[in-house]
């Protein structure tokens, strides 16, 4: 894979597939043990033969002593946010291209009552500081990032890593083990019972056939600003100030396909994507007075859809309902009938927490 040896590996279970992280850098291993080791196993010899094992290999030791990751034989250039943070994006991308049982929402969780209450939102709309406050109340924590709907089983499962806490810059300050604090502990399995979704701003768009979409990558210099601008179908190309990761807002002919394109742009220019949003979203206002709204049974369910489907649908899961978006829908709105979904404008947190309390829970 790469003339520089790598020294160790590590092994983790994610939801039921294997995944091998290698480097020639003990610190990168004992980092990204430290945030999943309630994911670590002591190999994945005993894997299923049919369940793909991933692999990825961290080398820190390059002639220019910039770290790279190799996946799938791509080499990243590893800039921007921390190590094991990029590496875990693999890692997701990797589950929402694999998994045929569960719906991958993207949300932090804590368990209220029996049921868990999803957290939801893009990120740096608040739902990991939402989570916290929500655990340090005493609430069992499930997790900070995922909200893994099993469809079958019909329950909210575990995905409980270590929190990470940053500052208003996206600076990474703290790694919060919830189970040891005064008061935390860990939730088990349990059914959705309600959806919270952390909602942005959004500027109404101002041309008839022309929408925008907003990436958010690892880094987003001149150069890659300018690869994005040359994309097809893209018109225009502003990077995003006062964002959470380095952002970019690409306005767009209504209707351009832009996946693949930035897929093998990504791979071309060395840049890792941590997420989307359709839309001209402003930076969220944590000083404003919150507002919750309740969301009709359809408008909850499409909300909750956008976010599943916001990157590329989930491959193997859509695959099992024919390929057929609508039918997708179909089935998580089934597995939602019960679950009641509200749109929060975020504020501050104390007023945050006391909304759901009092409206929600």
């Amino acid at each position: 894979m790469s003339e520089i040896p790598a020294a160790k590996s590590g092994s983790y279970n994610f939801l039921g597939y294997p995944f091998v992280l290698t480097s020639d850098s003990p610190k990168v291993l004992a980092d990204f043990g430290r945030i999943y080791d309630r994911f670590r196993v002591a190999s994945n010899e005993g894997a299923q033969e049919d369940v793909p094992v991933l692999r990825a290999t961290v080398l820190t030791g390059t002639p220019d002593r910039r770290p790279v990751l190799i996946v799938d034989d791509k080499r990243i250039v590893l800039e921007g946010p921390t190590v094991p943070e990029l590496v875990y994006f693999y890692v997701l991308n990797f589950l929402f291209q694999h998994v045929e049982h569960t719906f991958i929402l993207h949300g932090g969780v804590v368990e209220a009552k029996g049921k868990a209450l999803i957290i939801s939102g893009a990120s740096g709309a608040g739902k990991t500081t939402l989570t916290l406050a929500f655990a340090q109340k005493g609430y069992a924590f499930l997790s900070d990032e995922l909200a893994p709907l099993h469809g079958e089983r019909r329950i909210i499962e575990p995905f409980p890593r270590r929190i990470g806490v940053r500052t208003r810059e996206g600076e990474l300050k703290d790694m919060i083990d919830i189970a040891a604090r005064p008061g935390g502990r860990l939730g088990a399995a349990c059914p959705p019972g309600w959806i919270v979704y952390l909602a942005p701003a959004v500027l109404p768009d101002d041309e008839a056939g022309i929408s925008y979409l907003e990436v958010a990558c690892n880094r987003m210099d001149g150069s890659a600003l300018q690869a994005f601008s040359m994309l097809p179908g893209v018109i225009a190309a502003e990077a995003l100030a006062g964002r959470f990761h380095p952002s970019v807002r690409l306005k767009i002919s209504a209707g351009a396909a832009l996946t693949e394109a930035i897929d093998e742009l990504c791979r071309r220019s060395g840049l890792a994507v941590l997420d989307y949003h359709h839309g001209r979203t402003l930076a969220p206002d944590f000083e404003g007075e919150p507002g919750l709204e309740r969301l009709s049974g359809i408008s909850g369910v499409l909300l909750v859809a956008r976010q599943l489907l916001n990157a590329r649908p989930p491959s193997r899961l859509l695959a099992r309902h024919h390929g057929s978006q609508p039918a997708l829908i179909m089935a998580l709105a089934d597995m939602l009938r019960d679950v009641a979904i509200y749109r929060l404008t975020p504020g501050p947190v104390d007023k945050m927490v006391a909304l759901i309390e009092d409206y929600v829970l």
